[in-house]
């Protein structure tokens, strides 16, 4: 598995299973943090961290979800590299980080996966990003649209994939292992997510 196929599990379940869904969702990209201790951890860095409501040393990663007015699901994406990794040579050796991957700031990596997603083929209504986006005029020049209040709804699927699927629980410090991590979250996330919208499915004893 490569870096892309962190949403490509999801974006099958979801795109050639349920058309409706993807005929009819909203694209929201978000961010999400993971408290970490020590400086290995690929893309660690002492930064702001939503999970603790400080600065604090955190991998953050970026991500693009399909929602719509039933259910939201991570389609793919991006762990985020801070400035300093980019000349430390040492870590991002012992961290496993492509040589081609460089700092890029939250915002553009937003961008680069919904430019993904449509390159996928799947379309999305508009673009609905919180205002820690929109106050970048940059990113509102990259997009064609967009709507607001619905992080709510991002929130609970890294609540689910937190509490319910260990997101938050990968102990390796791989580049590549953690986004291996993110897929089979997203798998089981996307997996769940269609059990919930399929009226034939059997109930839980």
């Amino acid at each position: 598995m490569d870096l892309q196929e962190a949403g490509s599990t999801a974006r099958f379940l979801i795109g050639d299973r349920d058309a409706k869904f993807t005929a009819a969702f909203d694209a929201v990209p978000a961010d999400v943090s993971f408290p970490k201790d020590g400086k290995m951890s690929a893309g660690v860095a002492r930064q702001w961290c939503e999970a603790l409501g400080k600065r604090a040393n955190c991998q953050v990663a970026v991500s693009l979800h399909a929602a719509c007015d039933t259910a939201s699901v991570p389609i793919s994406w991006r762990l985020f590299l801070p400035k300093e990794w980019d000349e430390d040579a040492g870590r991002r050796s012992r961290a496993g980080i492509p040589d081609e991957v460089r700092h890029r700031e939250k915002w553009r990596l937003a961008l680069d996966l919904i430019d993904e997603a449509i390159g996928w083929g799947l379309a999305p209504k508009v673009i609905v990003a919180d205002a820690g986006y929109g106050q970048i005029t940059a990113f509102r020049h990259g997009l064609a649209e967009r709507l607001a209040k619905m992080r709510w709804r991002i929130e609970h699927d890294y609540r689910e994939m937190k509490h319910g699927l260990g997101l938050d629980h990968f102990e390796g410090r791989t580049w590549r292992g953690w986004h291996h991590h993110a897929t089979l979250v997203t798998a089981a996330h996307a997996f769940l997510t269609l059990r919930r919208l399929d009226p034939k499915a059997p109930a839980p004893a």
